[in-house]
């Protein structure tokens, strides 16, 4: 039987990585703050939400909302997770398309009387995202996610940024590829290297309760559903539909934009972990975001999302019973007046958790569909 390398230490207390993210999120946001006005050109396209502005105002008549980041992590990424969102929501008959791509590094290794946890590889999330409005306050959400898994090219770099910072002393092996979780001989999970392949697809309705000026916040609930259209057999899906609710916070102050997530979520319970006796639980998920109109055509953003463990009553291997606590740091800058794009990182604050290292880029466009088919009809 494989032993995994010693699991790499902690140096430093949490909060320290939230300090090493600002600082190597600086960079990454700073840098795409001063291209703001230059052309972008290469990279992976995504998006982020749209606004419901009327048609003709401009694209900085509203903030652009938290990071649409999903999990990354090999373990938990089959179930779903809800996409941190704003109140917000499109007029009736307005589309956003967007495309989001993320890319992470994971390492865990963990060896706990022959039951093995390891995951170490590099992820490649590619999703296509499509919101429309469908009436006042209510609006339609749809993704269609891809991933690919290697054993990548981040490690040396990731490792010197570790040491860099003090973080934590990384043993990462470079440049490698493993994923195997074994409970009591049971082989729960595992996977190979592969190319893009199709997830799970999630379908969100959120409707708008209030908001600003009328009364102090944007407020709005929300429910999704994610059908099973990932691989189980390849780790790409759980085999059963996940669902979740949850309340939207935001409230605009200025050039400061403030929002907060809170949803519960139900997980279906993949026949790999009911033959190995490994029970899951609702999960509870939250996120928080500070968005700082910095400049007229771009904005920062700080950013955690967390989630409990979904496991339970499993001692047997620490790493089904972490929750998933992640850091980022980004910007969000227009492109046009109707297109907008968004990137930086993102680091777990919990070893062993979420990703160690998330780049993520994105680029959304907003299209008034009632007006281009209007326009059509009149011809």
């Amino acid at each position: 039987m494989r032993r995994a390398p010693p699991e790499r230490e902690r140096r430093t207390p949490a909060i320290a990585s939230v300090v090493g993210v600002i600082v190597a999120g600086a960079i990454v946001a700073g840098a795409t703050v001063i291209g703001a006005g230059v052309p972008v050109t290469g990279g992976e396209l995504s998006g982020e939400e749209p606004t419901h502005a009327a048609p003709g105002e401009g694209a900085d008549s509203e903030p652009f909302g938290p990071l649409p980041l999903s999990a990354l992590h090999p373990l938990t990424n089959p179930f779903h997770e809800p996409v941190p969102d704003t109140p917000r929501t499109l007029a009736p008959g307005r589309l956003s398309v967007s495309v989001l791509s993320q890319y992470g590094s994971v390492q865990r290794r963990e060896d706990k009387g022959g039951n093995l946890a390891i995951f170490d590889g590099e992820f490649h999330r590619v999703a296509v995202g499509f919101r429309y409005g469908l009436l006042e306050r209510l609006e339609a959400r749809l993704e269609i996610p891809f991933a690919m898994r290697t054993s990548g090219f981040l490690d040396d770099a990731i490792r010197s940024y570790h040491n860099i910072t003090g973080l934590l002393r990384d043993r990462r092996m470079s440049d490698q590829f493993d994923e195997l979780l074994l409970v009591d001989g049971e082989r729960v999970v595992e996977s190979d290297q592969s190319g893009y392949r199709l997830l799970d697809i999630p379908l969100q309705l959120k409707y708008r309760i209030f908001e600003q000026p009328d009364r102090p916040f944007d407020l709005a609930v929300r429910a999704s559903v994610e059908f099973p259209s990932g691989s189980e057999s390849d780790w790409l899906g759980n085999g059963g539909v996940d669902g979740a609710v949850g309340i939207l916070l935001e409230h605009t102050a200025g050039d400061m934009t403030f929002t907060l997530n809170g949803d519960y979520g139900f997980v279906s319970r993949s026949r790999r972990f009911r033959s190995a006796g490994i029970g899951l639980r609702p999960v509870p998920y939250g996120m928080a975001s500070i968005e700082w109109r910095a400049f007229e055509r771009a904005s920062l953003h700080f950013q955690v999302t967390a989630s409990g463990d979904y496991f339970k009553g499993t001692h047997r291997v620490d790493t089904l019973d972490n929750p998933q606590v992640q850091f980022a740091v980004g910007a969000h800058f227009d492109v046009t007046d109707r297109v907008q794009g968004f990137a930086g990182l993102a680091e777990d604050i919990l070893s062993g958790s979420s990703p160690d290292v998330v780049f993520f880029l994105g680029f959304r466009a907003d299209l008034d569909v009632a007006s281009l088919l209007a326009g059509r009809k009149g011809r």
